[in-house]
């Protein structure tokens, strides 16, 4: 895990990491990569960052390039910040890990993601007007997830009104069960959503002080659902998948 998150002293195997999606891909353990190619990402690394080094930034940012071209790639690596979510206006200090660890780093990080994400959005104008609900999360339990899971839907998309869907996925010690709505709240994706007719699904890790431990309430990046965690058939993967499916039908 330190090699995930901090290494420091020798590059990481991008060629090789590139090589197993394909292969993946081919075998059908994930979606063809190419459907990337027209795909944006957006990437964030703060300049004090304690918890994840520059070098795994760069090269999540490498291994991206191999599918997507360049100019659909946006990094940012010059917030000073520690491993928080930057924030504007909202959170603790922008290098203080406390919790929500959510930052007041004078930069809009929901406001800036997702207009790289969907360009032309509008900016806000007012705070946020729609209703936040808790609703059922199906097969949770069997992924390791909270049971109860959160939908932020604006007031137009509440009168029926087309909108659009964003999956927000929180970080580690920022779940429901440890600071309650402090991450949807507090981080700025509710006024943007209701700006631009988004509605916002937020899915809920459970912590767990025994095995499989996860006491941090982390998503799966390491294996602790099974060997498949990272393909299209792991347990988390595929109750995501189907609960968006979901929400869209």
């Amino acid at each position: 895990m330190n090699q995930c998150m901090m290494n420091t002293d020798e590059p990481l195997p991008v060629t090789e990491m590139a090589a197993a999606i394909r292969q993946a891909g081919a075998a059908g353990r994930l979606a063809d990569p190419e459907n990337l190619s027209d795909d944006r990402v957006w990437l964030f690394h703060g300049t004090q960052d304690s918890k994840i080094s520059a070098q795994v930034h760069g090269a999540a940012a490498e291994l991206y390039s191999g599918f997507i071209p360049a100019e659909q790639i946006r990094q940012v690596d010059d917030v000073v910040a520690d491993h928080v979510f930057p924030a504007k206006g909202r959170g603790q200090g922008c290098t203080e890990m406390v919790s929500p660890f959510v930052g007041d780093c004078d930069f809009d990080a929901a406001g800036e993601l997702l207009s790289w994400l969907h360009p032309g959005l509008t900016a806000p104008g007012g705070e946020p007007e729609g209703e936040l609900l808790e609703v059922s999360l199906p097969g949770a339990e069997d992924a390791d997830l909270m049971e109860t899971a959160y939908l932020y839907v604006p007031s137009a998309c509440a009168r029926g009104e087309p909108c659009a869907l964003h999956l927000v996925l929180h970080g580690c010690a920022q779940s429901a069960e440890t600071v309650g709505t402090a991450f949807i709240e507090q981080t700025g994706y509710l006024p943007w959503a209701e700006a631009n007719d988004i509605v916002l699904a937020f899915p809920q890790v459970e912590k767990s002080l025994v095995a499989p431990l996860n006491p941090h309430a982390c998503w799966d990046w390491w294996g602790y659902t099974g060997d498949d965690y990272l393909y299209r058939d792991g347990p988390q993967m595929r109750v995501l998948a189907e609960w968006i499916s979901g929400l869209g039908q």
